[in-house]
């Protein structure tokens, strides 16, 4: 009998420390980031008596500051209290988002006082703004108090698509339509219209289609809506030289400091390109890689023209000098209206070590042939590669 009574006792402890350890572990500070835990043990050092309790009392929780634009401020403060009758120790930590959150004191809060917390974010266009603050404090009914910060980030307008792209053989235009979109002008209007560089705005053209403006709900259905749009229509005219061309198109808004700005890449194929290894036709440059100086390297690269009758061809310039160019040719092209000249490019022995890839200080190879055709009269060839030592 009195085996079992022991049974039994041992029976309950057991249950009760199961359901002590298992409530302990349903809520863990061990379920929390690293700067929460150790603010949350901090905090559990400090043990008031039944008659003396801090109290944490925040003027709001949630701030949504809805659609703004990027000038609008980027900080939101929040009020924190102590109500009760023992000092208060308080810590933040932004726990979601990119931004930054300190407190206006460090020490307690007394009884009665107040601190302020700060949330900062650097604000991007069509950007939500997304912040999670917790507030880790020694009142014992509020331990742990989150604090969100909402928003959506929009330009005053956009273009949209915000790049056109023009690929046309010479001689030839083309056209598309974009779109201005306001995000916080209920009403638009287009003050005017540039085309920059000046040097060849003159082949482009832009206007207002007819019945493209439009007045969209006061309040859009979602953040990237726009409340209201203009429609326009980019030309690229033809006559434009063979090559490629990035032009800007700037629309100046009426109210509004800032134009939108549409970016344009034109490419004008001409009678004549490139063909071989290292050709790429997206950049128009051929990629030669790297060249070993004390053996050199040699290139068979190819000229193709698109035409019945082969024009005649003479190369003028070569740069960097010590390149070595030879070119062959005509080929007719079997069953095309097109011919091929073979172009043969050394690289000698013994040449300065240097990366050749473009930009100021290693500007980029280059094989300028002059041609007898007259919607081509030039051909420039730009090379990159680098000499390298073994």
């Amino acid at each position: 009998m009195r085996s079992l009574v022991f049974c039994l006792l041992g029976g309950v402890l057991l249950g009760t420390t199961v359901g002590v350890l298992g409530a302990l572990w349903r809520w863990s500070p061990w379920d929390q980031p690293d700067s929460v835990q150790q603010a949350l043990f901090a905090a559990a050092q400090v043990k008031p008596s039944s008659q003396e309790v801090p109290r944490a009392v925040i003027d709001h929780r949630e701030y949504d500051m809805g659609r703004v634009l990027p000038t609008a401020p980027s900080r939101h403060e929040f009020r924190i209290r102590n109500e009760g009758n023992a000092p208060l120790d308080v810590q933040v930590i932004l726990r979601e988002g990119r931004g930054t959150v300190y407190l206006g004191k460090k020490r307690p809060l007394q009884p009665g006082e107040e601190d302020t917390i700060t949330v900062q974010w650097t604000p991007m266009a069509m950007t939500p703004v997304n912040l999670l603050v917790q507030v880790v404090t020694n009142d014992p009914q509020n331990r742990l108090i989150p604090l969100r910060v909402r928003g959506f980030v929009v330009p005053p307008a956009q273009g949209q698509p915000p790049y056109l792209d023009f690929r046309v053989d010479r001689g030839q235009g083309a056209k598309a339509e974009v779109e201005i979109r306001a995000f916080h002008l209920t009403r638009m209007e287009v003050e005017r219209m540039e085309f920059r560089p000046q040097e060849t705005a003159r082949y482009f053209r832009a206007r207002v289609l007819p019945g493209g403006k439009t007045t969209a709900p006061e309040k859009p259905r979602s953040p990237q809506e726009a409340k209201t749009f203009v429609k326009l229509e980019v030309e690229l005219l033809p006559g434009l030289p063979p090559g490629r061309y990035t032009q800007k198109l700037l629309v100046f808004l009426q109210g509004e400091p800032k134009p939108v700005v549409v970016t344009i890449d034109a490419r004008v194929r001409g009678p004549f390109t490139a063909a071989g290894p290292g050709w790429q036709e997206d950049q128009e440059v051929f990629l030669l890689g790297r060249v070993v100086r004390s053996q050199g390297r040699q290139f068979l690269l190819h000229v193709i023209q698109r035409s019945q009758q082969p024009a005649t061809l003479k190369v003028t310039q070569v740069s960097p000098k010590f390149l070595q160019v030879e070119l062959l040719g005509p080929e007719k092209i079997p069953n095309k209206d097109s011919w091929r000249w073979p172009l043969k490019v050394k690289i000698p022995p013994g040449q300065p070590l240097g990366q050749y890839v473009g930009g100021s200080s290693s500007p980029e190879g280059r094989i300028v042939i002059k041609t007898t055709d007259p919607l081509q009269p030039e051909l420039v060839l730009r090379l990159r590669f680098a000499i390298v030592s073994p």
